[in-house]
């Protein structure tokens, strides 16, 4: 599982905090990880209609390319 150390990828890309909007992989295990590109995808895909996260933000944490520096 990736660990994200990034703060400003945890709430930009992943959306923390925001309710549907908030990615549905996003776990708290050692910190925040990514568990999009794990054995766990398939059953948080199967239970997303039971969660509050529902997002599918990214192409996961390890194969993603963001810039932190980036303004919006």
């Amino acid at each position: 599982m990736s660990n994200i150390t990034n703060d400003k990828y945890v709430m930009d890309v992943c959306k923390m905090g925001q309710g549907n909007a908030c990615c549905r992989y996003l776990v708290m295990g050692k910190g925040w990880e990514c568990a999009k590109e794990t054995s766990m995808k398939e059953l948080l895909d199967r239970r997303v209609s039971q969660m509050t996260a529902k997002g599918d933000n990214c192409k996961g944490f390890e194969t993603e390319n963001y810039d932190i520096t980036k303004e919006e």
